[in-house]
């Protein structure tokens, strides 16, 4: 029987031979399977999501461990911020956004994200990065619940106790660090041709700049529209929920912005039927509600804007928000790029 130092240096050996042999296969199966997540190489971008089970969100880890940086500092620096879901993403991430913004040298930031969460991972993100925007555009559709995603929760730390927070997001953390690697590794394998690469699985881009969502992987820009029906799957009730009020409360209250600099709107969706608890929430906060009749808009999906619809759409909403920001802006023009 060997000596208990050299069994001891055996079993030390094994078990890092072990973990390495398995984290070898986890991770060349893992990356096999997201090598098919639809490869766009426009610079600025990162993969936000791809529909492989092995890959699926990014960009809630993304922005919440810091791992796009450069993004990160486009929000913090952001102007004028946009809160909201998916909805958000596809009524917004359009020419007619970008054009309006760069053509004023405004900051801008999309702050939306999938998986539908409502306040609390921006509120999150808010208190961590310390945001502090001039004017705020929040999709109501809807976003002041409590719900948080898959995702929005496992970069959340309110369920730990104080001592296990530093410790309780390492996993997630590990998770999120696997897929960035992935993103900056994917082209060079695929220029290789070392591991099959394809366009098995849909993909949504984020531009670093501004948060717009690249819908070229996911939807293609000449896919068939339905046309927006007054009819709706859901209706919501028109009397917002306490514990809504309440989240749309402490939101407003963490930016300390002035009622005149926050507008609430709503993209046009055949899902819900937003437009009276959209009303009713607005009138409770005293905040303008920007709902404009746009004809001939079209979607995508029931709960999404078409490429065409959003363009229409956002850019109506921004001649609606022109001359509200000048006098917010001009509070803190100093800090003008």
């Amino acid at each position: 029987m060997p000596p208990p130092k050299r069994l001891l240096s055996y079993l030390t050996v094994f078990a890092l031979a072990a973990a390495i042999g398995g984290l070898g296969y986890r991770l060349s199966n893992w990356g096999y399977d997201v090598l098919g997540c639809t490869l766009n190489s426009k610079p600025g971008t990162f993969l936000a999501y791809c529909t492989s089970a092995q890959y699926g969100d990014y960009e809630h880890g993304a922005f919440y461990f810091d791992l796009e940086p450069e993004a990160v500092r486009n929000l913090q620096r952001a102007r004028v911020l946009f809160l909201g879901s998916s909805r958000l993403q596809y009524g917004f991430s359009t020419e007619a956004v970008k054009t309006y913004f760069a053509a004023r040298s405004i900051p801008f930031y999309l702050m939306g994200f999938g998986y539908a969460d409502g306040v609390e991972f921006a509120l999150d993100l808010i208190e961590k990065y310390d945001l502090a925007p001039d004017f705020l555009v929040i999709d109501t559709n809807p976003f002041f619940t409590s719900f948080r995603s898959a995702p929005g929760h496992q970069t959340s730390e309110q369920d730990e106790p104080g001592w296990l927070r530093p410790f309780a997001r390492l996993p997630a953390w590990w998770d999120y660090l696997n897929k960035k690697a992935f993103n900056a590794l994917q082209p060079s394998i695929c220029r290789l041709g070392l591991m099959t690469c394809g366009a098995t699985f849909r993909t949504i881009y984020r531009s670093v700049e501004n948060g717009f969502w690249l819908l070229d992987g996911f939807e293609p820009a000449d896919a068939p529209e339905m046309p927006l029906t007054a009819k709706k799957l859901v209706h919501l009730d028109k009397h917002p929920l306490p514990a809504d009020l309440g989240n749309a409360q402490r939101l407003l209250a963490a930016l300390r912005l002035p009622q005149n600099c926050i507008v609430l709107t709503a993209a046009p969706s055949n899902a819900l039927d937003v437009e009276p608890y959209a009303t009713e929430i607005a009138r409770l906060l005293g905040l303008r509600l920007l709902l404009p009749n746009v004809d001939g808009i079209g979607l995508i999906d029931p709960s999404h804007l078409s490429r065409r619809g959003a363009e229409h759409w956002s850019g109506t909403i921004m001649s609606e928000i022109d001359p509200l920001l000048p006098p917010c802006l001009t509070r803190n023009s100093a800090m003008l790029p």
